[in-house]
């Protein structure tokens, strides 16, 4: 989609006045990250550049390009603590809130040239200019997000990740995988709404298919939340790596449910292969599930999910997989011996 050319305003005078026609570099260098009052200032001077200023006229929207100046500012001062090594406790708000604030302002022209730039990577895109290699496609993500494009979301985010974690940049990692595990849900509960419809249809086969993919897509929110952990740990954030180890256990969970479905709409399908290797599948979630309930403290769920597993591993022996498994055992022998005879 090409982008529209913006409209050029004029005004009786000067919206910025002119000591505010800076070089955003120079105030990032000169901010000195041990005192409160420079950091302070230099975030200021950095939202009223002209430059900037421009910038957010065409990219956001809303009445409220204060606040996306805010954030951009908060970026910026983010990379530059990062690049001196410096503490960044006093720069004002945090990355990935500046982030999600940015995704919520960008104005239709603003997020067409966003996602412009991650397909083809060019380098004169002017979000190449306030963003960071490793911040834009975080950002491309809660855009896809925002359009309920959860698959091109989950992609996004986890670049963005990647990105993260090679930089050492573990705090916005946490948040990048937390938001592929999210984008993943998402897609794992559409998927559910949409095999449950094919049950109602009579259509068992369809929604054992369908809700395999559900499976796959809350076992990798799973890994995603285990991820996001992970790099909370190495930030030394434990409540937000509590957080999301009890995700990654529930999204475990709910893959274990799922795979439960699976394996009664194969049954009811009359493929009883199929519905063993979901048994299967489903015991291995669950003792997922298990281990990381037991992580979080949370024992008695922890326990109670085990007797699950054993419950479903115990299922070919008490239910009518064994019998349909002999069945069919016994309707491919019989075809064997037509085909000799």
């Amino acid at each position: 989609m090409p982008i529209p050319a913006i409209t050029i305003r004029s005004y009786s005078t000067p919206l910025l006045s002119e000591h505010r026609h800076g070089n955003i570099a120079n105030v990032l260098a000169k901010t000195n990250f041990k005192n409160a009052d420079s950091v302070t200032i230099a975030h200021a001077t950095i939202t009223e550049m002209t430059m900037l200023d421009a910038f957010c006229d065409w990219a956001f929207h809303r009445g409220r390009k204060a606040e996306a100046l805010d954030a951009l500012a908060t970026l910026m001062l983010y990379e530059q603590a990062r690049k001196n090594q410096s503490d960044s406790s006093l720069i004002p708000g945090k990355p990935g809130g500046a982030l999600a604030k940015l995704a919520d302002l960008l104005s239709p022209r603003g997020e067409d040239a966003l996602l412009q730039g991650i397909e083809n990577n060019p380098t004169n895109n002017e979000f190449s200019e306030y963003l960071t290699a490793e911040d834009w496609p975080y950002l491309a993500g809660h855009v896809f997000f925002n359009q309920d494009r959860f698959a091109e979301a989950a992609v996004a985010y986890g670049q963005a990740a990647v990105a993260y974690t090679q930089a050492g940049l573990h705090e916005r990692a946490a948040y990048a995988n937390w938001n592929i595990g999210v984008s993943n849900c998402k897609t794992a509960d559409a998927k559910s709404e949409v095999a449950g419809a094919c049950m109602q249809n009579g259509e068992p086969a369809q929604a054992a298919a369908v809700y395999t993919t559900a499976a796959d897509a809350y076992k990798a929110a799973a890994d995603a939340y285990k991820a996001a952990a992970d790099a909370s740990v190495q930030a030394g954030q434990p409540m937000e790596a509590a957080d999301a180890y009890k995700a990654a256990a529930d999204a475990y969970k709910a893959a274990a449910d799922a795979y439960k479905a699976v394996v009664g709409n194969w049954v009811q399908a009359a493929d009883p292969d199929s519905a063993y290797s979901a048994l299967g599948r489903t015991a291995e979630a669950l003792d997922q599930a298990a281990e990381f309930y037991r992580h979080t403290g949370q024992i008695t769920q922890a326990d109670d999910i085990d007797m699950q597993a054993v419950e479903v591993r115990d299922i070919p022996t008490v239910s009518l997989i064994g019998p349909l498994r002999q069945s069919s055992t016994r309707d491919r022998s019989a075809a064997n011996r037509e085909g000799f005879s």
